[in-house]
């Protein structure tokens, strides 16, 4: 049998035999086989190593894994699904339960969770949702689009869109959180947005301790709170004018504040404003480097107690606000400046002190120590130097008094531990534009050297009023003026136990700026009356008494009325009405016969009866003049012990019927006398 023998496959079996013949072909065969051989059994030994050191790996991954899910399971972790993807540990739907030191009880949901199997120290979630329930009964509810927890500090860091609501009405919205839970604080560099039921908060910043309920917002810091909804069965009570005298925040629309930082004290429910502080409600502003808002009810921030019903109004409440470092309030054209406010919610009392400074207008102020503003009885107070300006009339006290409801003022000086009973100055004029001066008389008839010539007055000049009491009518329009009164007109002087001064025009004494003009053209001086006895004294001591007197400012007239008795020096003349006309220094008796015929009998008269005449009590004009002491120097008419140089202690025996030029009598007046008024 023949075999046949193929060269090709001798050569490429190892070792094969390889015909005669071949070579150098043959040697190369060879040294591939060896090349081979060798790399067959490197592998031969890396796998001997490798397959044990892989199940090792293998078993370790599987132990790691099951480890860290059974120690999340023992931490009160449920999971759905766990997966490995690479070198993490892949989790679907983890929910994780617990409670804190404090008793309150949490849960967390996302998901998804990822863990590094290495490390083991950063839990990334995504889609996050919380809640928080606290011992009160309090329930927070939390969501956030994806964060991280790092299980050895306990920080948990949350991004995007986070939502916070709670069940007492309590709403937040953050960019981007950092929540210590062994710390119990939250942090937000990031702008924050918080609302309640009554208030809502705007920061740049917020830093939350929840143990203690203590929050800090800093940045651009917006608050506003509205007050609570009424239930519409009140009476509802005319909204008052607007006060001269300063703003009022008692209008029950809301107050919106700014300022640079904000403390919230839950625990005391105060609100601590500093630095740039500015509060605004309707047309009404304050300003003050400091300013504490005082709350109650409902609590500001979340985790309180929850009340019964989380839309009662009157859960969170203002109940009063304080203010320190220099107070600004305005309202309108209505400007306020103080060292300290502190306003009472609840009564609707604001009590400002330091001095005061208050402003309405252009030419209304009143400036006090301190000032009470009842905004619910719609009355205000100023104690303490009190000086009112209204235009150029002035008025000093110690204590103003003032109730708009009523349309009445009072200016007094009261005594109290500080200071003894004082006066009261007032110093008005006629009106705001000087007047125009009537022409003088000539100067026969003005003469200083005549009986009566010495009253005469500037209508430009202020009128100067001192007594102890000041009370004013809104709707009658005058002030009315008690105590001793003194009232001054350059050398025109008036005593008497009682005036009353009358005003006429859109605005009075103590009433607000109109609106759309100068407030002080509005109103004017229309009369003064004095009653219960009246002394008045002219230039060089002349005097007048009487029972009462009228002043006319308008006519510059004044009418002295009752038993009326003019002296100058020993000279007297008395009668039942003297009219003044005060420009030109002119004065003149007058009686009415159809007036007296009914009129109360006359006092009996301080002069002798003349001879020759029938003495009588009707009212007619009795006169005894000194011609000596008419023509002595005015200057010297009344000084001391002259009287007793230049006349015997006995009156003169007054001449007969032909000798009359030294008395006098009148006839009826057919002439009317001026409109009772005031001088100016």
């Amino acid at each position: 049998m023949a075999t046949a023998i193929d060269s090709r496959r001798l050569r490429d079996r190892p070792g094969g035999f390889v015909p005669s013949g071949t070579g150098h072909a043959a040697g190369d065969d060879r040294v591939r086989a060896f090349a081979a051989a060798r790399r067959h059994s490197w592998m031969v030994r890396t796998l001997r190593l490798a397959l044990p050191l892989l199940a090792v790996g293998m078993l370790g991954v599987y132990g790691a894994t099951t480890w860290r899910i059974a120690t999340l399971r023992a931490s009160g972790v449920t999971l759905e699904e766990v997966r490995l993807s690479n070198d993490l540990l892949v989790m679907a739907n983890p929910k994780y339960a617990g409670s804190g030191k404090d008793g309150s009880r949490h849960a967390v949901r996302a998901r998804s969770a990822e863990t590094d199997l290495l490390t083991q120290k950063l839990v990334k979630l995504t889609a996050i949702e919380g809640d928080i329930t606290q011992l009160t009964g309090n329930k927070i509810d939390l969501t956030a689009t994806r964060g991280t927890y790092d299980q050895e500090t306990g920080v948990l860091e949350l991004h995007e869109q986070i939502d916070v609501r709670s069940t007492d009405g309590m709403t937040a919205k953050l960019t981007a959180a950092t929540v210590m839970t062994k710390e119990n604080r939250i942090i937000s560099n990031e702008p924050i947005t918080a609302a309640t039921a009554t208030s809502r908060i705007r920061a740049l910043r917020m830093e939350m301790a929840t143990q203690s309920r203590l929050a800090t917002f800093t940045g651009d810091v917006a608050v506003r709170m509205t007050p609570p909804p009424t239930d519409g069965t009140a009476p509802k009570k005319e909204k008052p004018a607007a006060t001269a005298l300063g703003p009022s925040f008692s209008s029950g629309e809301p107050v919106d504040v700014t300022s640079d930082r904000l403390v919230v004290d839950d625990g005391k429910h105060t609100a601590m404003f500093r630095a740039n502080v500015i509060a605004r409600q309707g047309t009404s502003t304050l300003a003050a480097p400091e300013l504490d808002v005082f709350y109650a009810g409902r609590s500001a921030l979340p985790g309180a107690a929850a009340s019964e019903s989380a839309a009662d109004p009157a859960a969170s409440r203002l109940t009063k606000l304080e203010a320190r470092g220099g107070v600004l309030m305005t309202r309108d054209t209505d400007r306020a400046t103080a060292t300290t406010l502190h306003h009472d919610a609840e009564a609707q009392r604001t009590t400002l002190s330091g001095p005061v400074d208050m402003t309405s207008g252009i030419d209304r102020r009143a400036t006090s120590a301190m000032a009470e503003i009842d905004h619910k009885a719609d009355r205000i107070m100023l104690d303490g130097a009190v000086v009112l300006y209204q235009g150029r009339n002035i008025l000093r006290g110690e204590r103003l008094a003032i109730d708009r409801a009523n349309g009445r003022a009072r200016l007094d000086s009261p005594p109290d531990a500080a200071r003894s009973p004082g006066r009261i100055s007032v110093l008005l004029y006629r009106t705001e534009q000087p007047a125009r001066s009537r022409p003088s008389a000539p100067a026969a008839d003005t003469s200083e050297n005549g009986v009566i010539g010495a009253f005469r007055t500037d209508p430009n000049q202020p009128i100067d009023i001192d007594a102890a009491v000041l009370d004013f009518d809104e709707a009658r329009r005058n002030a009315h003026f008690t105590g001793n009164v003194v009232a001054k007109q350059g050398e025109f002087v008036m005593r008497t136990p009682s005036l009353t001064a009358y005003f006429q025009g859109q605005t009075s004494l103590l009433s607000a700026a109109p609106k759309g003009g100068d407030a002080a053209s509005a109103s004017s001086l229309k009369k003064i009356e004095a009653r219960n006895g009246v002394v008045i004294t002219g230039k060089d001591g002349q005097k007048v008494t009487g029972d009462s007197a009228d002043f006319d400012p308008v006519a510059n007239f004044a009418t002295v009325t009752g038993r009326v008795i003019v002296h100058q020096g020993k000279n007297v003349v008395e009668g039942s009405k003297l009219i003044m006309d005060l420009t030109s220094g002119r004065t003149r008796f007058e009686t009415d016969g159809a007036q007296t015929a009914t009129a109360r009998p006359a006092p009996e008269s301080s002069l002798p009866c003349v001879a020759g005449q029938t003495c009588t009590s009707k009212p007619r004009v009795r006169a005894v003049f000194y011609p000596k002491d008419a023509k002595r120097p005015p200057a010297t008419r009344n000084a001391p012990g002259s009287a007793a140089r230049q006349a015997p202690d006995q009156a003169p025996t007054p001449r007969g019927t032909g000798q009359s030029s030294w008395q006098s009598s009148t006839t009826p007046s057919t002439t009317p006398a001026p409109d009772a008024g005031a001088f100016r």
